[in-house]
């Protein structure tokens, strides 16, 4: 069975437009998970220990930057973890960040200072883009009729 141009419009316009939904929604999902960690696990010092260093070079410039390499001890056993936001700032080994850790499984954590917002209003960001390219949709599809 072949849709007609009219139908195919519909229903693409639809699909876009669920699309969208779903990354709002899973935007919100995963800064919704990020704060309860934050708030439920228990909260200990990382002392930094090290850092990944990236250089990358457009159009003739150069940039560095690193993120930060931690230790913390949970029961008696070190944890490595690496902040997942980098920055142009070198961090200086002995410092501490502040991290919430899972009491049953202490190598999965959280950075407690790092913005995760970031990925929350990209996913929304784009799921609106969609969501907005599917009502398009629609409307030239009743444009159409």
């Amino acid at each position: 069975m072949v849709l007609s141009g009219r139908k195919t419009f519909l229903i693409t316009g639809f699909i876009i437009i669920l699309v969208g939904a779903a990354l709002i929604a899973g935007g919100i999902l995963y800064r919704n998970s990020v704060e309860r960690k934050k708030s439920e696990w228990p909260h200990i010092q990382a002392i930094v220990v090290g850092n990944n260093r990236k250089d990358e070079e457009d159009d003739g410039y150069r940039e560095t930057s690193y993120r930060a390499i931690v230790e913390y001890v949970v029961d008696g056993k070190v944890y490595k973890a690496a902040e997942s936001n980098s920055s142009n700032v070198k961090p200086i080994n002995g410092t501490t960040r502040e991290i919430a850790y899972n009491p049953e499984n202490p190598a999965e954590h959280v950075f407690i200072s790092e913005n995760q917002n970031l990925i929350m209003i990209i996913l929304c960001v784009g799921g609106a883009t969609f969501v907005f390219a599917g009502f398009l949709t629609l409307v030239t599809y009743a444009k159409k009729r």
